[in-house]
């Protein structure tokens, strides 16, 4: 291997969009529009593509290698662990040579149980600091193939426990609660850990870099892209100033910012940003590493955005194969390829394909990730906008609701994925003619975008017309 492929890689999150784009809308409705059997349906279908929602193809968060978090990110930081495990396991004060050999052995295979073994027995006799025997313990936890995050998480707050103040500790404890879709405990947590290095380390060091980048993506997280441009921004600042031109590190932050240029309706820069990552990844990446599968993700979804969906698919298709060949069947990145494509099949208008390559997706998250996890939510919300599409609202209505109970438990009272699935129930009440909760949900989901989003943004706009057209059909019923 190069010495450019042995490059490791900082933290970065792929936030997957939760705009649609009126292409697809229009697919869509030409495909509603020719199963339809009378003028009074079609007129209603032709009365909807003005008013669609661009929030109900919601976004499925993007490459979490444990419950789906942004691969990149995942990526980096088992990475890092693993070197700093390699080193750990070496230096261990209750274990044998042979038990050592053993257990890097299985480091490199992704297994992780002798590292484990070696670091339980450490803590036991109590013969190495304590403190980072169990931080190293969830380290374990945390790059295994198939890792533990609450194990993780348990180990990582007693190590804070026994040694309070340690930035790395708190970083971890808050990547972790962020795997878990625990946002607000896991800003908590990054934010003491920023605090930390701000005063103690140089204003350019690569640490401070990805204490702004995981606030970055925790903002993103919680829908706040303003104050996620700003600290990703900033660690895009240290990077320029620290790396080589063409280091994988560089091409994170480039990637960062082209997401959230997206999610801020900014396609130019953002399908600009992400060549730039694109051409960064080719370069030094190997043929199959799945940050570059990550990369033509993220193109297909600019793409699709702009309604240039052959080159969206195209995209998806390469990312697909990329991670078909390295990944396990029920890998939630596979998971995020499916979804993806299943939302691409769904703009061209053919839901036979969307429905087939959603369920996959569904059942992967089922599989993998807590009853509770906002993903699970999206893919239940993903669902029930297909089901609507092919007329079935009774499954629409099931997998809405359990998307919104979801949502109403992990996310914050204004978040903009409420405000999605607000909407999308105001529609499908709307269509089963039960006029005075499509009332009640509409108005809601108006009332969190007014506070998010300036006037004139299109997200709002449409919003306003979905209500106003079932605040009109309202008023017609009641005379």
């Amino acid at each position: 291997m190069t010495t450019k492929k042995k490059k490791r890689l900082s933290t970065f999150a792929i936030w997957a969009s939760i705009l649609g784009f009126v292409v697809g809308v229009i697919a869509l409705v030409v495909a509603i529009i020719l199963s339809s059997s009378s003028a009074k349906q079609i007129d209603e279908v032709k009365k909807e593509v003005i008013n669609f929602n661009p929030l109900t193809r919601d976004k499925v968060l993007q490459e979490k290698e444990k419950m789906l978090a942004d691969q990149g990110t995942r990526l980096a930081e088992k990475e890092k662990k693993i070197k700093e495990l390699e080193k750990a396991v070496a230096e261990s004060c209750a274990s044998t040579a042979q038990e050592r050999q053993e257990a890097q052995a299985e480091l490199s295979k992704g297994n992780t149980g002798k590292i484990q073994e070696v670091f339980k027995k450490s803590i036991a006799r109590k013969c190495g600091f304590l403190a980072a025997d169990y931080y190293q313990l969830g380290n374990a936890y945390f790059v295994d193939k198939k890792p533990d995050y609450r194990a993780a998480l348990a180990a990582y707050r007693e190590a804070d426990r026994l040694s309070p103040g340690n930035a790395e500790y708190l970083n971890m404890i808050g990547v972790i609660y962020r795997e878990l879709g625990q946002y607000g405990q896991a800003k908590d947590y990054l934010e003491r850990a920023l605090a930390i290095r701000e005063k103690v380390l140089a204003a350019d060091h690569p640490n401070l870099a990805t204490s702004y980048n995981n606030l970055s993506l925790i903002y993103q997280d919680l829908g706040r892209m303003d104050k996620a441009l700003t600290f990703q921004l900033k660690a895009l600042k240290i990077k320029e100033k620290v790396l080589g031109a063409d280091h994988p590190d560089l091409a994170s932050s480039y990637n960062n910012l082209s997401l959230i240029y997206r999610s801020l309706g900014h396609l130019d820069k953002a399908l600009a940003f992400q060549l730039k990552a694109n051409k960064i990844y080719e370069a030094v990446l190997e043929s199959n590493h799945p940050l570059r599968a990550t990369s033509y993700n993220n193109l297909s979804s600019i793409y699709q955005d702009l309604g240039q969906l052959d080159q969206a698919l195209a995209f998806q298709l390469k990312a697909l194969a990329m991670r078909e060949k390295v990944l396990a069947a029920d890998h939630p990145s596979l998971a995020t390829a499916y979804n993806n494509l299943s939302m691409i099949y769904q703009a061209l208008g053919r839901l036979d394909r969307a429905l087939a390559f959603q369920l996959k997706t569904s059942d992967i998250f089922e599989k993998v990730l807590g009853p509770d996890h906002p993903d699970l939510a999206s893919s239940y919300n993903n669902l029930s906008m297909i089901y609507r599409s092919l007329g079935r609202m009774d499954k629409a209505l099931t997998f809405q609701l359990k998307a919104l109970k979801i949502k109403e438990k992990v996310l914050g009272a204004d978040h903009p994925d409420l405000a999605g699935s607000y909407n999308n129930l105001s529609l499908i009440y709307r269509s089963l003619g039960r006029l005075d909760q499509a009332l009640g949900y509409g108005r809601r989901a108006v009332a969190i975008l007014e506070k998010l989003f300036p006037h004139g943004h299109p997200n709002l706009d449409i919003m306003r017309q979905n209500l106003a057209i079932i605040e009109a059909e309202a008023g017609k019923k009641k005379k």
